[in-house]
């Protein structure tokens, strides 16, 4: 069955009919997983334009030169070197071309509208991309503009993204359910918004590795309240099950923060540090294999296919520009992350293949 529309519009929708349509007196659980923060970042008609007056101010590491990190050299995931200028960047070919680009995907992005919708498409972009060929620029300012394009169109999606939470909560306002409801907005990872010059996610960098996580349930976590401990998406099972006063199995890996949200002070014994482990590569955006730990100030990351380490003190080098990494004075940190790093990769009980390149 196809349905048209814009598919984070139907997405609310859909989850507004089974909530009408649920057995009122049975509790529910109930996900809505939105798809538009992802590539290609096609705003929804009425957002076109609802940003293309607006600057967004350039990250401070957009033009990033990696020095002393060669992962982050060798990645492909920089806004004005590696994105597709046609699908992601919705560029033509010249003044008043309805032709993009390159765009390898055409049958997932203009192959999805109507006839009377490109036409549309084409005419709400026509006055930015007839400007950018008619302005001469240099590299830099062609690769701040490919930013502000980046931003104008991903910010619109999330724009489509918010309505929907606007009116998933007004539907649990209006008929008292969100009275007895535990409400949870996250995401998968965080995302790059320009920071190093980059797009999508996948490395250990703050960006891509922290999420956003906000919670709602009335009479029990007051609002305002903040967790600085420790969290990871692997405790959100435990949590829940916490919450619904169901027992915890054993072999669950994560931890309930049910008291973290609740009392907004950390547990007796709470963890100091964090895991990490992505394995896709060779892959798409080419970023290395690695593992790492992190602990409130420290991280340490091992790219273990080039056996390079990399070391960050967070408190002072927030964006992870300074590889620390056998510097003087770094020693005795050094060890103890490792040893941690050890201490956790037995904990979750890592098969040793895992730990050594090409395992995906």
């Amino acid at each position: 069955v196809q349905y048209a529309g814009y598919v984070t519009d139907l997405i609310t929708t859909f989850t507004k009919q089974w909530l009408q349509t649920r057995e009122d007196d049975q509790p529910f659980f109930l996900m809505m997983n939105h798809k538009a923060p992802h590539r290609n970042w096609v705003p929804a008609e009425r957002h076109y334009n609802l940003y293309e007056d607006v600057t967004f101010p350039l990250p401070a590491t957009y033009f990033d030169d990696y020095e002393g990190r060669f992962a982050a050299a060798h990645q492909e995931m920089n806004i004005y070197r590696d994105m597709y200028e046609g699908h992601d960047l919705k560029m033509v070919t010249g003044v008043d071309s309805d032709t993009l680009l390159y765009d390898p995907w055409p049958h997932a992005f203009l192959g999805t509208m109507t006839a009377d919708e490109q036409k549309r498409f084409f005419a709400a972009y026509r006055e930015r991309n007839n400007a950018f060929h008619t302005t001469p620029m240099t590299e830099r300012e062609i690769a701040e503009w490919k930013y502000q394009r980046y931003l104008q169109d991903y910010l619109a999606c999330i724009k489509s993204v918010d309505e929907s939470v606007g009116q998933l909560l007004d539907y649990l306002e209006e008929r008292g359910l969100d009275e007895n409801t535990l409400i949870i907005y996250s995401s998968d990872q965080g995302f790059y918004l320009g920071e190093h010059g980059w797009f999508d996610k996948r490395f250990m960098y703050e960006e891509s590795f922290r999420m956003p996580l906000l919670m709602q349930y009335k009479g029990d976590i007051q609002p305002g309240t903040q967790v600085e401990g420790l969290t990871q998406n692997i405790d959100f099972a435990p949590t829940l099950l916490d919450f619904c006063g169901i027992a915890i199995p054993d072999d669950m890996q994560g931890e309930s923060f049910r008291e973290l949200a609740v009392t907004g002070r950390k547990p007796e014994g709470w963890r100091k540090s964090l895991y990490y482990h992505y394995y896709e590569y060779p892959g798409f955006h080419s970023v290395r294999a690695h593992y790492g730990v992190k602990t409130e100030r420290y991280k340490l990351i091992y790219f273990y296919g080039e056996q390079i380490w990399e070391l960050y003190d967070l408190q002072n080098d927030p964006h992870e520009i300074d590889n620390l990494y056998g510097k003087r004075g770094t020693e005795q940190i050094t060890r103890q992350l490792k040893q941690e790093l050890k201490r956790l990769q037995a904990k979750y009980e890592l098969p040793e293949d895992h730990l050594k390149p090409g395992k995906k």
